[in-house]
């Protein structure tokens, strides 16, 4: 039996960390807002902190029991821990937190913004956030309790699609010369979940937590400065380590290859 800690071991140098301590790089500010999703079963306020995270805003464990009502933990290097219960629509908040720190910056920065959403609990947001009809919060509540497929995959869809909304007004608070030099890097960590997934292109035993395309294929588009090949589509298989490495050398470091990431 293999036993695998279920929290990241502070001895290694975090995206962050590296930022900071690379001559080329250390211009840069940056915060993380969302999940923190890495201290396991003993996760502690300061863990963000503890990993190299200078701004840590959002929630310290991995999934919310509720979209509406949730635990805001925000934390820094220079300030005090402070977790207070937020009864805003957390893909909208974690949105705006970022916007405003974004904003609040003289120099150049590196966020990552970390979505709860589309993850379960699946609910039906504000109408204002997406386009699509059809369903309710209390629909889609008795559609989790009765394991209603076509229904839980409808709520699914509006999460994501307020998601997008959220995404594209946080890269319109930015003026155009700032999003001219911005570079977006979206990616999804797994699967689709099986009560949600497409019934006619999946099967039950093929999305999320399976070896087939429905549980190992995610999205993975980066646009904006310097991305010279707009509209292609990259073939070969890329692993989110590479990520590391690919977002250091963008900041300006001369390292091209760290640890696994390329």
């Amino acid at each position: 039996v293999l036993s695998v800690p279920g929290d990241l071991d502070d001895e290694e140098e975090t995206i962050f960390e590296f930022l900071a301590a690379n001559e080329n790089t250390q211009d840069y500010a940056s915060a993380l807002f969302g999940k923190w999703h890495l201290g396991g079963a003993n996760t502690s306020e300061t863990d963000p902190i503890d990993n190299g995270v200078p701004y840590f805003a959002g929630t310290l464990q991995g999934g919310i029991n509720n979209y509406n009502r949730w635990d805001l933990t925000t934390v820094s290097i220079d300030s005090s821990v402070e977790t207070v219960r937020s009864l805003e629509y957390n893909t909208s908040k974690l949105t705006d937190l970022a916007t405003d720190w974004i904003a609040a910056q003289d120099s150049p920065w590196f966020v990552w913004l970390a979505y709860s959403s589309p993850h379960s609990p699946f609910h039906w947001p504000d109408e204002a956030l997406h386009t699509r009809t059809g369903q309710t919060e209390t629909t889609c509540a008795n559609a989790s309790t009765n394991d209603n497929e076509a229904v839980l995959r409808e709520c699914y869809l509006a999460m994501i699609e307020a998601m997008d909304t959220e995404i594209g007004n946080l890269l319109n608070s930015m003026t155009d010369e700032e999003r001219a030099n911005t570079i977006v890097i979206y990616v999804g960590d797994n699967g689709t979940p099986v009560q949600v997934r497409d019934a006619s292109l999946l099967g039950a035993d093929q999305a999320k937590a399976s070896l087939h395309e429905g549980g190992v294929r995610t999205p993975l588009i980066i646009s904006g400065f310097g991305v010279g090949r707009e509209g292609e589509r990259e073939t070969r298989m890329v692993s989110v380590t590479d990520l590391y490495a690919t977002i250091a050398e963008l900041a300006g470091s001369d390292v091209h290859s760290v640890n696994d990431s390329i």
